[in-house]
């Protein structure tokens, strides 16, 4: 979640990282925000980290599968979810939909270091937060 000391920043121009130092990974991720648009996680923030790097891969591919098949996928995030997931992939807003975005905001920290690092990967929080 994003830390509210952060709220002064949202709204600058320039990115902002916003990183939960407190999380079992050290902070290794974290989400960026431009304005309004935000960048929940990117492969490249995983690049130090070949073994992290290929589970951010498998995580990031079923995610897509599961936005797409809850219908929180824009045009953009439809045509990224058929195919495998690039080294230089972020998943941001400019893939969702309204409802998608607003849903990855609330749910998206909780569910990574959940059933998003498990393995196998485990939708089952999604799937309990999206009813």
């Amino acid at each position: 979640m994003i830390d509210s000391t952060h709220e002064t920043s949202i709204n600058s121009k320039d990115p902002v990282l916003f990183e939960d130092e407190s999380m079992e990974n050290g902070g290794l991720c974290g989400m960026m925000r431009w304005g309004n648009f935000t960048v929940y996680d990117r492969m490249e923030w995983y690049a130090s980290n070949g073994l992290l790097f290929e589970q951010a891969r498998e995580r990031f591919a079923v995610l897509m599968q599961w936005l797409d098949a809850h219908g929180m996928l824009n045009t953009d995030g439809n045509a990224a979810a058929k195919e495998p997931i690039p080294d230089d992939f972020s998943l941001s807003d400019g893939l969702l939909t309204e409802q998608g975005t607003q849903f990855l905001a609330v749910h998206y920290e909780s569910w990574l270091f959940s059933g998003g690092t498990s393995d196998p990967i485990d939708t089952k929080l999604l799937d309990e937060a999206v009813q």
